[in-house]
């Protein structure tokens, strides 16, 4: 389902070894999202076609005071809430109660090790009994059926944590939790900088490449497809697998289109180094995408188009159609024609 992920605050209190937040890449801040203001972002997104509202990208959500207000708003809106946590704190039961009293669907709780010495190479800062004890107590009010939430606890896995999963599995099958083995990336005892990873990013960018070597005409990233980043300060990051730098914010959620957030996003230059897998680009996705090169074009959503000159490159079979309703049309050779059989996976 569609996610729009949401940072309340922009901090958190571990110093996770293999997080940017965490080693402070991304300095902790007083920003926090107002309650207005993610009103009005829910409200957005929800128009937009996001199922799912996810409080968490790079900062602990249990840090606001006002998180259970924030799952109140998305779940009167209608749609699904999700949280990722650490759960590593004390003197927050009846916040995290309130939470899922608004009625939470989701919650990931992160986890490194089930020993504390293990737990803690990654998770600096952390405090596994904490954690133990709000796992537990969760899992009571699931068992006497006061609350609904599916939890899953994830277990970030690296080489020198490997034996801790067959005890986690097993606790998490206790406390009637859902498990989750996920290979982590990064290496605790070599924690990256701020200027390294500042200036790798940088590095991307001056090293752009419009060949887009690891995305296939008719493909696209799930990233950009089917997931937006919003900060607590309201701008919209490139994605949720970047860092939120200021040099990658795409522009303020509320003040942006969605074809022009979409259309910024796919052709940013960052994306054209990235690895991460794409997937078949689907009707839905070539749609949204044309109708958001039009939009930059000066088209009107929804527009029916007049025919276009020989030599303009855009040919329409049908001048009367929508050109998001004409999947066997044929572009022309065109720049515009080329862009558009680019974003809808079409051979020329």
């Amino acid at each position: 389902m569609p996610i729009c992920y949401v940072d309340l605050i922009d901090a958190c209190h571990l110093k996770c070894q293999t997080c940017v937040r965490g080693t402070r890449v991304m300095p902790n801040t007083a920003v926090k999202m107002p309650l207005d203001y993610f009103e009005r972002t829910v409200a957005k997104a929800k128009s937009e076609g996001y199922d799912v509202i996810g409080l968490y990208n790079w900062a602990e959500p249990f840090l606001n005071a006002k998180v259970a207000d924030y799952v109140a708003i998305v779940k009167r809106s209608g749609l699904c809430c999700d949280i990722s946590t650490t759960l590593s704190f004390a003197g927050r039961e009846h916040l995290i109660e309130q939470v899922l009293a608004a009625g939470l669907d989701s919650m990931i709780v992160s986890i490194s090790g089930f020993d504390q010495e293990v737990h803690a190479i990654n998770h600096r800062g952390g405090d596994l009994r904490l954690v133990k004890a709000n796992l537990e107590r969760i899992s009571a009010l699931k068992r006497h059926g006061n609350i609904h939430t599916s939890v899953v606890l994830r277990f970030l896995k690296f080489d020198y944590n490997a034996d801790e999963e067959a005890r986690l599995r097993d606790y998490a099958d206790t406390l009637g939790f859902q498990f989750q083995a996920l290979q982590a990336n990064g290496d605790p005892a070599r924690p990256a900088s701020a200027l390294k990873v500042a200036d790798a990013y940088r590095e991307r960018l001056r090293g752009f490449t419009a060949a887009r070597p690891y995305e296939q005409p008719g493909d696209i990233c799930p990233l950009i497809a089917d997931t937006i980043a919003i900060g607590a300060n309201g701008q919209v990051t490139l994605c949720c697998g970047n860092p939120s730098f200021d040099f990658l914010d795409i522009g303020d959620y509320l003040d942006t289109s969605k074809e022009e957030l979409l259309l910024t996003r796919f052709t940013h230059p960052m994306c054209a180094s990235c690895t991460f897998p794409r997937r078949p680009a689907t009707d839905a996705d070539r749609a949204a995408l044309t109708g958001a090169l039009l939009a930059r074009l000066g088209e009107p959503p929804g527009k029916r188009l007049p025919a276009q000159p020989e030599d303009s490159g855009l040919h329409e079979p049908d001048a009367l159609a929508p050109v998001s309703a004409q999947p066997g049309r044929s572009f022309g050779d065109g720049a515009l024609g080329r862009v558009l059989r680019r974003v809808i996976g079409r051979a020329p």
